[in-house]
């Protein structure tokens, strides 16, 4: 369930506007080393938040925000 805490932490972030719209989320490899988690929990939790279209995940680039709220 550590994805899981990891998708609120971003969720969270971006809805308190520390992660705007177009923004470019920390890279994956800093994720892991901030939130002490493997590699896979990142990549699900991203994996998670692009389906919910929070995010939206460019191949071979990085991760942006794509939404503030799954409302807008």
């Amino acid at each position: 369930m550590k994805f899981k805490k990891l998708e609120d932490y971003i969720v969270k972030c971006i809805e308190t506007g520390v992660y705007k719209v177009g923004d470019a989320i920390e890279s994956e490899e800093k994720i892991c080393k901030k939130f002490n988690v493997s590699h896979l929990t990142v990549n699900k939790a991203l994996t998670n938040l692009a389906n919910a279209e929070y995010l939206k995940r460019v191949r071979g680039k990085r991760t942006y925000v794509n939404k503030k709220t799954v409302f807008e």
